[in-house]
């Protein structure tokens, strides 16, 4: 299990969210230190990853992601190896407590 720096451009975990992983290679239970915009943070975990999408467990809910794409929303360049990614769906919502 390996651990990445990941960044995203809003503070808004959903739908259209976008984010940059420092890294290509992903493997299933991989964790991502996901830095979000105003100094949040929260740790992600990897579902699935193959080149058409990704699956990420963070907060107690799964979003599936497909690969940013021209008219998503702006995403940070990192340095090196990058993947950037947008929310698509929510597979599962957390449930309340």
């Amino acid at each position: 299990m390996a651990q990445y720096h990941a960044v995203a451009n809003s503070r808004n975990i959903g739908r259209g969210m976008a984010f940059t992983i420092q890294s290509g290679v992903l493997r299933r239970m991989d964790v991502l230190d996901l830095h979000l915009e105003e100094d949040g943070k929260v740790e992600a975990r990897i579902e699935h990853f193959d080149p058409t999408g990704l699956c990420i467990s963070l907060n107690g809910a799964t979003f599936k992601c497909r690969p940013w794409r021209m008219g998503d929303a702006a995403v940070r360049r990192l340095p090196g190896t990058i993947s950037s990614w947008t929310i698509d769906q929510i597979l599962e919502e957390a449930a309340d407590a």
